[in-house]
C-alpha cells in the first residue's frame, strides 16, 4: 500500500483539478458525446456487437419456407408397352370367343403408355428446419466475434483517450494564445505613451527625431506580433469547436480560477507499472492474440466431421392443394466432412500460428514504447514543472531592470535604446512565462495520457 501511495496522490490531486477545470471537463464531456471521429469509431463498435449476435444466432436453429412453380415441356419420355402387351392377348380371347359364337368383348387397340420426365405443370412448398448438432467452427467462431468486439471497445477508449488529449491540447493553446493577446495589448499602450513622450521630447528639443521613429518602430513591430497572435487565437478557437463539434466561432469559456500546476508522479518504477496495468493498448494486443488463436481453431475444425439435423415437410403436386393427401415429411442427418482439400487447410494453419506469434511480438514492442514513453514525459514533465520557476524568475529580474531603466529614462540619465532593451526584455520574458506555463499543462496532459490516468 505504501509503494502505491505517490500513485494515489497523484489521483486523488488530479481529481481535485478536473474540480477546478469546470469550463475544460464540460469541454471534454461535450467531446466525447459530440465528437464525429468518435461517433464513427461507436458506429464501428456497434457494428462489431451485431457480429457477434450473428456468431450466437449460428447456435439456434434455422427455418425456412421454400416454394417453387414449374411449368415444363418437351424433354425425355419414359414409354410403358401396355399395349404391345395386352393387345396380343386381347386378340386372342377375343378369338376364342368367336370360335365359341360369341361376340368380341376386349380391346384390341390399347395405345402405349408415355410418361414425361418433366411434368408440365408442378408445384412444392416446404418448410425446412436446420439444427446443427456438431459444428465446432461455430463455438470458435463465436469466440472470435467475441475477441473482435473487445478490441473494438478496447479501440473506442483508446479514441476516448486521445480525444481527452487533444481537447487539453486545444484548450490550453487558446488559452496561451488569449493570455499572449492581452499581455500584447498592455504592451502596445506602454509603447503608445512611449511614443507620446518621445514626441513631446523632440518638440522640446530635448530629444532627437530619431527617437521618435525608433519608438514608431517598435510600436509596429509589436502590433504585428499581435496582429499574428490574435490570428493564433482564433485559429486555435476554431479548432477546439471544431473537435467539440460546434460552430467554429462559438465562444470559449475561460477557467474561472488559475490553473494551478499539478504535481506528478516521481517514482517512474510506480509510473510504470500503472501505464503497463492500465494501458488499452496491451490488453488490446492481448485480444487480438486471443483471436488469432480462435480463428487457428476454426481452421482445424475442419478436420472434424459436422453433423446436422435437417427436417421438411410441405407439398407437391401439379396444383395447389394443401391437404392430407398433397402433403410429405423428410426428416435427415447430414453429415460434411472434408476429407482432403490439396493442403490448404494445412497451409491457412500455419498462417495463423505465424500471426499469432507476430502479435505475440507486437505485445513485447508495445510493452518497450509504453516504458519508454513512461520515461521521456516523467523527464519532459520535470523539465516543464522547474522551467516555469526559470521563466517567473525572468519575469521578476526583467521587471525590477525595467523598473530601474524607466526611472533612469524618466530623469534622463538613461537613453532610449537602454529603455526599449528593457521594455523589450520584459515583454519576451512575460511572454515566455505565458507559453512556459501552458506547455507544462500540455505536457502533463501527455502525462495524464501516457500513463491513463483520466477515469474516462
Amino acid at each position: 500500500m505504501v509503494r502505491y501511495f505517490p500513485l494515489l496522490l497523484a489521483l486523488l490531486l488530479n481529481q481535485l483539478l478536473l474540480a477546478q477545470e469546470t469550463a475544460l471537463d464540460r469541454y471534454i464531456q461535450q467531446g466525447l458525446e459530440s465528437n464525429l471521429a468518435l461517433r464513427q469509431q461507436r458506429f464501428s463498435l456497434e457494428q462489431s456487437m451485431e457480429a457477434l449476435n450473428e456468431a450466437r444466432g449460428m447456435f439456434f436453429p434455422s427455418l425456412e419456407l421454400g416454394a417453387r412453380y414449374t411449368r415444363a415441356g418437351g424433354g425425355r419420355e419414359f414409354v410403358i408397352p401396355v399395349g404391345d402387351l395386352v393387345n396380343p392377348i386381347y386378340q386372342t380371347l377375343n378369338q376364342l370367343l368367336i370360335s365359341q359364337g360369341l361376340p368380341p368383348s376386349f380391346p384390341e387397340d390399347i395405345p402405349n403408355e408415355t410418361i414425361p420426365f418433366l411434368r408440365e405443370k408442378e408445384q412444392e412448398t416446404r418448410l425446412r428446419l436446420v439444427q446443427p448438432l456438431f459444428q465446432p467452427a461455430i463455438w470458435s467462431n463465436y469466440n472470435l466475434k467475441s475477441d473482435l468486439s473487445k478490441i473494438e471497445q478496447l479501440r473506442t477508449e483508446i479514441f476516448k483517450r486521445e480525444l481527452v488529449l487533444e481537447i487539453k491540447r486545444a484548450y490550453y493553446n487558446y488559452l496561451k494564445a488569449i493570455n499572449v493577446v492581452d499581455l500584447y495589448k498592455k504592451i502596445i499602450d506602454l509603447q503608445n505613451e512611449n511614443s507620446r513622450v518621445s514626441e513631446k521630447l523632440y518638440e522640446a528639443g530635448k530629444a532627437t527625431q530619431n527617437v521618435v521613429y525608433r519608438a514608431k518602430a517598435e510600436l509596429g513591430r509589436t502590433e504585428q506580433e499581435n496582429l499574428k497572435v490574435q490570428n493564433l487565437s482564433r485559429q486555435s478557437r476554431s479548432y477546439l469547436n471544431f473537435i467539440l463539434n460546434r460552430p467554429l466561432d462559438s465562444e470559449i469559456e475561460k477557467p474561472q480560477t488559475e490553473l494551478i500546476p499539478i504535481p506528478e508522479l516521481n517514482d517512474i518504477e510506480n509510473a510504470t507499472e500503472h501505464a503497463l496495468s492500465s494501458r488499452e493498448e496491451i490488453e488490446q494486443i492481448r485480444m487480438a492474440i486471443s483471436a488469432s488463436g480462435e480463428n487457428a481453431a476454426i481452421i482445424r475444425s475442419r478436420y472434424f466431421p459436422g453433423i446436422s439435423a435437417v427436417a421438411d415437410y410441405g407439398f407437391q403436386g401439379s396444383e395447389y392443394r394443401f391437404s392430407d393427401k398433397d402433403d410429405y415429411w423428410m426428416a435427415s442427418l447430414v453429415l460434411e466432412w472434408n476429407i482432403f482439400k490439396g493442403f490448404q487447410d494445412k497451409a491457412k494453419l500455419q498462417q495463423a500460428r505465424i500471426e499469432s506469434q507476430k502479435l505475440q511480438t507486437k505485445e513485447e514492442e508495445i510493452k518497450r514504447r509504453i516504458v519508454l514513453e513512461v520515461e521521456r514525459i516523467m523527464d519532459n514533465l520535470a523539465v516543464a514543472r522547474k522551467s516555469i520557476d526559470v521563466a517567473e524568475e525572468q519575469v521578476q529580474s526583467a521587471r525590477l531592470s525595467f523598473k530601474i531603466v524607466n526611472k533612469k529614462y524618466q530623469e534622463g540619465i538613461a537613453s532610449q535604446i537602454e529603455y526599449l532593451d528593457a521594455q523589450t526584455t520584459l515583454s519576451d520574458a512575460a511572454i515566455n512565462a505565458i507559453l512556459t506555463r501552458y506547455d507544462y499543462y500540455i505536457t502533463h496532459a501527455q502525462y495524464e495520457r501516457i500513463l491513463a490516468l483520466y477515469s474516462l
